[in-house]
């Protein structure tokens, strides 16, 4: 393994974990859905955008600090919700939680963890955390997972809506999964829940939910869903996967039409609650309950060949700007200045995923911790070297596309 003091970066990170996990581990962490064209395109995107510093400007001292719902974070750097960190490191989720609680930032707990989420409550109890759901089949299960968050802390619900169905994955396919998914402590134990389908799987030798998690998650959901679920929790409500302005459209008839005429929608009503939509104020839809958006391909493991997060974020941006829904983005993001830029293009905070893993991977709690410090150093920097003394001094000044380098007017 690399000395400690070769652990310069992010990307070294990367390096040194795949030289430390099983093949299978980093196939699953690290593949991205069909020929990866979504997930290449993530990683060389943030290239595409120039910074353009401010000079002479009085940043000798610097507050890096920002509030995300409301909750004071150290910087604008969480964790995503990613999947079986014991793959990475005995401790799973948990090290991972306590590592994003010392540096005094947010983590979103995915909910096919391999550590319950009480047990991140009770290990980190200062930290900040966000629970992540899909909208499963059952709804009975959906709302019992609310419910434990709620009474564990949680601060923030947050809901994948780009996963219907599984992306198609190559580097995962021939490794054995099976086996793998059975080993003791590797189980989706947060589905673990008294539910008669859930001990029907367990009796059938689903012994880690595994199948029964995966099925639960293809549960081929509408706005519905997104709707019901508004009714049934006072949590701050995130959508995870929202990556076009037509989304955030759709989002918002949803809340106007369904407010207006609920169940009963004809023909008529409906043409003409779309008529006055484009009348309406944008706050109806902040009223019904959605908080957040986190701009997120899935870790380009879904749909392929959709556009990089950065791409797309100026436009959503724009389309909730005074809204009061906060705007959010992952993918792609591995050092300080693609921080820079994305809170430069609008975006309120930015949630790394990989990078997390690579660290429990390398070093666990003390790896995570390592990898989030990193990125907090190089931002550091780069505020200072654009003339930035606070997340407030960020705006769209500070990048330029690529593309429209020789026609902007420096």
């Amino acid at each position: 393994m690399a000395s400690s003091s070769a652990l310069v970066c992010v990307k070294a990170y990367e390096q040194v974990a795949r030289e430390l996990l099983s093949k299978q581990a980093w196939a699953y962490y690290s593949a991205g859905a069909d020929e990866e064209t979504t997930l290449n395109e993530c990683n060389e995107a943030y290239k595409r955008y120039y910074l353009i510093p401010r000079i002479l400007r009085p940043v000798k001292d610097r507050d890096l600090s920002t509030l995300i719902q409301g909750e004071p974070i150290s910087f604008p750097v969480c964790v995503s919700p990613t999947a079986y960190h014991k793959f990475a490191n005995e401790e799973g989720e948990v090290a991972t939680a306590k590592a994003a609680s010392s540096c005094r930032t947010l983590m979103i707990l995915s909910v096919i963890s391999n550590c319950r989420l009480e047990d991140l409550a009770t290990a980190a109890p200062s930290g900040l955390r966000w629970m992540q759901t899909y909208m499963f089949r059952d709804k009975k299960l959906v709302e019992i997972i609310i419910r434990r968050a709620e009474r564990s802390g949680y601060k923030g619900l947050v809901l994948t809506v780009d996963d219907p169905r599984e992306g198609k994955r190559y580097k995962t396919l021939g490794f054995g999964w099976e086996g793998i998914y059975k080993q003791e402590g590797l189980g989706m134990v947060n589905l673990d829940v008294d539910l008669e389908d859930v001990k029907r799987a367990k009796e059938a030798g689903d012994k880690n939910l595994t199948n029964y998690g995966y099925w639960q998650t293809n549960s081929y959901a509408t706005w519905e869903y997104v709707k019901w679920i508004k009714t049934i929790t006072n949590l701050p409500i995130i959508l995870k996967g929202i990556n076009s302005r037509k989304q955030i459209t759709d989002l918002r008839l949803l809340s106007v039409i369904t407010d207006k005429i609920g169940e009963n929608r004809t023909v008529g009503k409906l043409a003409d609650l779309l008529k006055a939509y484009r009348a309406a104020s944008v706050r109806e839809a902040v009223e019904s309950g959605i908080q957040g958006i986190l701009v997120s391909v899935h870790g380009g493991r879904q749909l392929d060949c959709v556009p990089p997060p950065i791409e797309m974020l100026p436009k959503i941006v724009e389309v909730t700007k005074n809204t009061g829904i906060e705007v959010y983005i992952d993918g792609g993001i591995r050092t300080g200045t693609d921080v820079l830029k994305a809170l430069a293009l609008g975006a309120r905070a930015v949630f790394i995923g990989r990078p997390v893993l690579w660290g429990l991977a390398v070093k666990g709690q003390q790896g995570v911790r390592d990898v989030i410090e990193i990125l907090r150093d190089e931002f550091d920097r780069a505020m200072a070297l654009s003339g930035c003394s606070t997340v407030n001094d960020v705006d769209s000044s500070l990048v330029l596309y690529k593309g429209d380098l020789h026609n902007a007017k420096l």
